[in-house]
């Protein structure tokens, strides 16, 4: 095992650089620094009072003078028989119909209320825009304070009185606006704090000159100990003092679990075993510039290229047109063609004459091909560049236009470097280096080359099959030239993962984790279908990389380190395990979870009799289990928390998010996802459970949830609208507000998430399939010999399937009978030379040899 040691301070130095990025991206990009602005009548200017009752309303009319307005106060008198008052909030947009962007509510009961009814909208707004509050009360009467119009800077315009006008009086309270900080202050705050950065790191590497060289770990414990107990601490506070995310004690618990849990593993990674550090620091390896650098840069460069080609391919399942899978097909072919270009680089150095004339011959052809090509495709792309008078979509057709001509100089440029490497080989009549997975397989190759000739023949309108032919043939090629065929796998899965992590960063930012819709996590997706099929994926990658890199570290008996130290030695890896399943466990997809079951069943059985190491692999199934245990409640609570402080969510165009997480960081509303809510849909989905009722409002003091009318009746709006036109606002031409969410809610939820239609009572084989049978008929109703031009499929109730739901299936429904069944034969010859390899490449430490054949295994 190798444990490399560098300075104490470039960790010290590291980790403060690593800070200031955070804190600078913050700033930035999520704008947490915030100036706020107040425009007030203040509590002073109450001249009299007007009266919200129960089934009446008070307003007024304001201006927007910032972008985002925090909050309202409202200055109240005496309150009678009601402990709420509600306010719904309205922009009006010169004449047309206004829209209804806040319904927030006052508890009038609250310790420190003092006669001030605060509303946290937290909504943007356009500046110089009008807007118009309601106040309504569920019951009782409020007073509310009227000012005295001749006073300057008024908050409020005009205000009016169960919809009539009130001459020359306004509504007595405050407008607090929060503003994203100019660009030139956030510009001195980046300078500040990179100059403090350096400053610091400048002192650090000063004072620590004389200081012996430690591991990465001793290195960054000063800095990171500090900020995650901090860390930790500040949430703690805020889940159990302030409540701040909810007040039911099974999530309380759950949050803290999860925090505490960080806390320990954080600490266990750090501290754990310095024995470690010991050794370490009695060896003699430093920091230097390996002898292998060219190659591990070129390890990099897969990887990063495997995972923008994954980021494409989810581009193109969340695409909704036929131009957005054009464009993504289109990407992936590029950075497919960059990473062919990147194997086919030498490692280290030119080796003897006959490789340096080849690697000549290469770099000419595809010079040549860049060249001619790129001239030619240029032109192409002045003559045929679309402009907005022709298409309302020019930016995309023509962000196409260049991809597609960008895919042609690539591609084409790797198949004449590949050609030109052919012909030097036939000349020179050179043989392959044999080795691990070097052998060509005639009995995979023909099944294969025959299910691609028919997808091309019966490809019927889909383009994506010439991408996946023409890619399959290049890597093949390409794949049985390259002298280190034995590491792409390990390449391959790390780009996974690599994919995955930057994913599950993105939805901590961007995508909120819902209780009532969606409730199924779709991460970056808007279907829970291709999330589930994804994240199988993942955990195949994942899963492979634990088994290589504990065969690595304890394969043997006599290399076995110990439990701790071994759990040290490949957190990454345990920690990639258990996120991804976590993330699967989100998704509630029971298809997805067998899949995986089923997978890594057929993996233990081919590693333990490969190995001969049925024990020690399942000490290592027990491990990862463990590790999912242990990081589902600090995922759950990231996934929870985070979204709503950051309030930035990023949603699809068929998705439909309530209005209060929308416009906002509404951190403790209702519509966040509960461990109550999502373990009584979990057992429902998985185990076909009754599905526990749960009230919208669980929580009446804490979220607000109205059962009474939501907005003013459309005879209320006549009434309305007069007065809005005589204060010179503008005239409406429909009723104000939309109708109460909850009645649609439940319906929601059904169309957004895959449910059964049978009676939850009906304890059927088809219920427990979740429909899966009526499509799966109706694909096998409508085979042919030659395929099918759409991938939907008409149902027995007369509607039109998106896909069938199963591999299987849909290709032979897509391409006919035949090029189903060579599908099948080409998988299961597939499974058995993947087998075949791990059995000899998996014993001469090939990395993550496993994984063909766990891949194979989903399917």
């Amino acid at each position: 095992m190798t444990l490399r040691l560098w300075p104490r301070r470039n960790g010290l130095i590291l980790c403060i650089l690593i800070l200031a990025a955070v804190f600078v991206f913050c700033v930035w990009d999520l704008d947490v620094i915030r100036q706020g602005t107040a425009v007030t009548d203040g509590r002073e200017a109450v001249a009299e009072y007007t009266v919200a009752a129960a089934g009446g309303n008070a307003g007024g009319f304001f201006t927007a003078s910032r972008d985002h307005l925090d909050r309202i106060n409202l200055y109240t008198g005496s309150v009678k028989d009601t402990d709420r008052l509600r306010l719904h909030l309205y922009h009006i947009e010169n004449g047309s119909r206004p829209i209804q962007i806040a319904y927030e509510a006052a508890f009038l009961d609250a310790p420190d209320y003092d006669g001030t009814a605060v509303f946290r909208v937290d909504a943007d707004t356009v500046p110089g825009d009008s807007y118009l509050c309601i106040l309504k009360t569920p019951s009782g009467t409020v007073e509310i304070g009227l000012s005295d119009p001749l006073l300057e800077g008024p908050a409020f315009d005009n205000a009016l009185v169960n919809d009539e006008g009130l001459a020359g009086k306004r509504l007595a309270g405050s407008l607090y606006y929060k503003t994203a900080l100019p660009a030139g202050i956030k510009i001195l705050i980046t300078a500040a704090s990179v100059l403090a950065a350096a400053a610091v790191s400048i002192l650090i590497f000063r004072k620590s000159r004389a200081v012996s060289p430690v591991t990465v770990r001793q290195s960054i414990r000063p800095v990171l100990t500090p900020v995650i107990i901090l860390s930790s601490a500040v949430f703690l506070t805020e889940v159990w003092a302030f409540k701040r995310f909810d007040m039911r004690l099974p999530d309380l618990l759950i949050y803290t679990a999860g925090i505490l849990l960080f806390v320990l593993l954080s600490g266990f990674v750090l501290y754990a075993y310095p024995s470690l550090d010991k050794e370490a620091g009695q060896s003699n390896i430093r920091i230097t510039i390996p002898a292998d650098l060219p190659g591990k840069l070129k390890g990099i460069l897969i990887c990063v290229c495997i995972a923008v080609i994954l980021y494409y391919c989810c581009n193109y399942q969340n695409g909704l047109v036929d131009l957005d899978h054009d464009i993504a097909e289109r990407a992936m072919l590029i950075w497919f063609s960059v990473m062919l270009a990147v194997m086919a680089l030498p490692a280290a150095g030119c080796g003897d004459a006959p490789d340096r004339s080849r690697i000549r011959n290469k770099a000419y052809a595809a010079a040549a091909w860049i060249i001619v090509s790129g001239i030619v495709c240029f032109v192409l792309y002045r003559r045929g560049k679309v402009t907005p008078d022709i298409s309302e979509e020019f930016e995309k057709i023509n962000r196409s236009s260049r991809l597609l001509y960008g895919a042609v100089v690539c591609t084409g440029a790797v198949i004449a470097a590949t050609v030109a490497e052919l012909a030097d080989r036939f000349m020179h009549r050179d043989t392959m280096q044999k080795g691990p997975g070097r052998r060509f397989c005639l009995w995979f190759a023909v099944p294969a080359a025959a299910f691609f000739i028919l997808s091309l023949v019966f490809r019927n309108t889909r383009g994506w099959t010439v991408l996946l032919v023409l890619s399959s043939v290049l890597f093949g090629i390409r794949y049985f030239l390259w002298p280190e065929r034995g590491e792409f796998y390990r390449y391959l899965a790390r780009g996974i993962v690599l994919h995955f992590m930057l994913c599950v960063v993105y939805c901590l930012c961007h995508r909120y984790f819902l209780s009532y819709l969606y409730t199924r996590y779709s991460m970056h997706f808007h279907t829970v279908t291709v999330t589930a099929v994804y994240l199988s994926v993942v955990i195949c990658a994942a899963i492979s990389l634990a088994i290589d890199r504990f065969c690595r570290i304890a394969g043997s008996k006599e290399s076995f380190p110990g439990y701790g130290k071994m759990i040290v030695l490949m957190w990454k890896e345990l920690f990639a395990v258990g996120l991804s399943c976590t993330y699967l466990l989100f998704t509630m997809s029971r298809t997805g979870i067998i899949a995986v079951l089923f997978m890594l069943f057929m993996v233990f059985v081919l590693v333990s009799a490969s190995r001969r190491m049925a024990g020690r692999m399942l000490l290592l199934y027990i491990i990862m289990a463990a590790a999912a245990v242990l990081v589902f409640p600090q995922a759950f609570t990231a996934q929870r928390v985070i979204p709503a402080i950051v309030g930035e969510p990023d949603l699809f165009k068929m998705e439909n998010y309530p209005e209060e997480v929308m416009r906002g960081r509404h951190v403790g509303s209702v519509y966040y996802i509960s461990i109550e809510r999502f373990a009584t849909i979990f057992s429902n989905k998985l185990f076909n459970t009754e599905e526990a009722k749960f009230a919208f409002s669980m929580d009446p003091d804490r979220h607000i949830w109205w059962e009474t009318e939501y907005d003013i009746t459309p005879e209320q709006h006549e009434e309305v609208a007069a007065m809005v036109a005589e204060t010179g606002i503008g005239t409406y031409a429909a009723s104000l507000g939309d109708k109460d969410p909850a009645e649609n809610m439940a319906a929601d939820q059904a169309a957004q998430e895959e449910g059964t239609s049978l009676p939850a009572e009906e304890d059927t084989i088809e219920e427990y399939a979740n429909g899966r049978l009526d499509y799966y008929r109706a694909y096998l109703s409508n085979m042919n010999l030659t395929g099918h031009d759409v991938m939907g499929c008409e149902l027995p109730d007369g509607e039109i399937s998106v896909h069938a739901h199963n591999t299987y299936l849909q290709v032979s429904y897509d391409h006919g009978i035949i090029a189903g069944a060579l599908f099948v034969l080409m998988l299961l010859a597939g499974a058995i030379r993947a087998g075949m390899y791990y059995n000899r490449a998996g014993r001469t430490d090939h990395g993550c040899a496993c994984l063909p054949f766990a891949a194979i295994m989903l399917l």
